[in-house]
């Protein structure tokens, strides 16, 4: 059976696969470039570490752990977004058919639905973006803090004591 130091090891060793460079990289740009299965993959790889017994004992020491809950729950509404945005592009290609072809007789409730859900996607979809981005910043700085500072328990104490010493 792995010591503790081994298994702290080995999950710092993850930590850093996935944070150091997926995290300012790979899941911004998926993310700017509405990759869903970049920012998929990422986001399990954050389920997974935030359920992991380590990671998971220090965000709830140090208070962090509906923030890395609230993470989730805003990357999930952005999936939803990415899910409406490809119902809008069905919708209206449905409609441009009806216009050209004119074989689908009265086709407003087509427009309406359309309607409703540009209305729909467009409300607060940049509040929500700019959301995800920070709650994202933020538990990478948790991360960091885990990963290079193993004893402090937020990122705050660790530069306050950083200050405190200089």
């Amino acid at each position: 059976m792995p010591s503790d130091q081994d298994k702290r090891n080995e999950i710092l060793n993850y930590y850093k696969t996935v944070y150091f460079f997926s995290a300012d990289e790979l899941w911004f740009r998926a993310f700017d470039n509405s990759d869903q299965t970049q920012i998929t993959k990422i986001t399990n790889e954050i389920r997974a570490a935030i359920n992991d017994e380590y990671f998971n004992n220090y965000l709830k020491n140090s208070g962090e752990l509906a923030d890395a809950d609230r993470l989730l729950s805003k990357i999930d509404e952005v999936s939803k977004s990415g899910k409406t945005e490809i119902e809008i592009d069905q919708l209206k290609n449905k409609i441009d058919a009806c216009k050209i072809y004119d074989n689908c007789g009265n086709y407003n409730y087509l427009i309406d639905k359309y309607n409703k859900l540009i209305h729909e996607y467009n409300a607060g979809l940049k509040d929500r973006n700019e959301a995800v981005k920070d709650l994202f910043s933020r538990f990478v700085d948790l991360v960091d803090v885990y990963l290079i500072f193993p004893g402090q328990t937020t990122l705050g104490q660790t530069t306050d004591e950083t200050a405190t010493q200089q």
